[in-house]
C-alpha cells in the first residue's frame, strides 16, 4: 500500500520541478532587460522618461 505513496510522490515531483523552474526562467527572462534599461539610464544614454516608458513596456510583455 506505501507504494502507491512513493509513486503518487515522484509523479507530483515529476509534475512540479518543470514547473518551478519554468516560472524561475520567466523571472530571470525580465531581470536582465531591465538591468540593461538601468545601466543605460544610469550612463545617461536615456532620459527619465523614456526609462520610465521602457520599463512599463517589459513589465507589459511579461505577462
Amino acid at each position: 500500500m506505501y507504494w502507491w505513496i512513493l509513486i503518487g510522490a515522484v509523479v507530483l515531483a515529476a509534475i512540479l520541478l518543470p514547473v518551478s523552474r519554468w516560472k524561475t526562467k520567466n523571472e530571470n527572462n525580465l531581470e536582465e532587460p531591465l538591468q540593461i534599461l538601468k545601466k543605460r539610464y544610469a550612463k545617461g544614454e536615456i532620459s527619465k522618461d523614456e526609462f520610465e516608458e521602457q520599463k512599463i513596456i517589459l513589465k507589459k510583455n511579461r505577462s
